[in-house]
């Protein structure tokens, strides 16, 4: 490995992203065993990886249970993405479902956070970007995060206008580096879900509502 090689993967290793975890998976063994990650009452499943470049193979990424700061459910992806200088872009594609188990509840919005980075870059166009795309039906909504040599957006997300029990998920990332950067690095991409109750239970709440005001008068 050289010089170049061995700083990038350092870097990479060291930003790896904080998160509430209790079990962590192998992405390999999570698409080998067909098998599934639940957080709360949300259940992840139908995981797929392909890649191109300088990204790990699924068994260099961890699936991690995540909880984010408003106490939503989530995973984690962490491992060491990066593209280094010279050559074309480096690309990695994941894609699993996720669904709502509380029958009262409906997903109605998604969060998307990660650390995107170029490292060394000085005037060129390295660049990294994460796209989520969210599909139910024949709707179809996204969320993007990326870093350029001069800016960054960290975090996105997207409120659905039909709030749904499943979703297919599509997360792509990009990375590319110039020849005048070392590398563009991700190490960790963070993905929660929030949820409102579904028609008939928010019906039955209102209901509810109405009877303790006539009770009180």
């Amino acid at each position: 490995m050289n010089t170049k090689t061995t700083t990038a993967a350092l870097l990479v290793l060291g930003m790896a992203g904080a998160a509430s975890a209790d079990h962590i998976s192998n992405l390999a063994d999570l698409i080998a065993n067909n098998g599934s990650v639940m957080v709360g009452d949300k259940l992840f499943s139908n995981f797929t990886y392909a890649y191109t470049g300088d990204m790990p193979d699924a068994s260099g990424v961890n699936v991690i249970e995540y909880i984010d700061p408003d106490g939503n459910f989530g995973i984690q992806f962490q491992g060491a993405f990066i593209d280094l200088a010279g050559g074309n872009a480096s690309d990695a594609l994941i894609t699993f479902d996720v669904t709502v188990l509380d029958p009262n509840f409906l997903i109605s919005d998604a969060h998307l956070a990660g650390n995107p980075a170029v490292v060394g870059g000085n005037g060129g166009n390295s660049f990294g970007s994460v796209t989520e795309t969210f599909l139910t039906g024949n709707i179809s909504d996204s969320a993007v995060i990326f870093a350029t040599e001069d800016n960054a957006v960290l975090a996105d997300w997207v409120f659905f206008d039909q709030p749904v029990t499943t979703l297919s998920v599509q997360k792509d990332i990009i990375l590319f580096a110039d020849d005048d950067a070392v590398a563009t690095t991700l190490s960790f991409v963070n993905q929660s879900f929030s949820q409102v109750p579904e028609p008939g239970s928010l019906a039955l709440i209102a209901l509810g509502g109405i009877a303790m005001l006539r009770r009180r008068r």
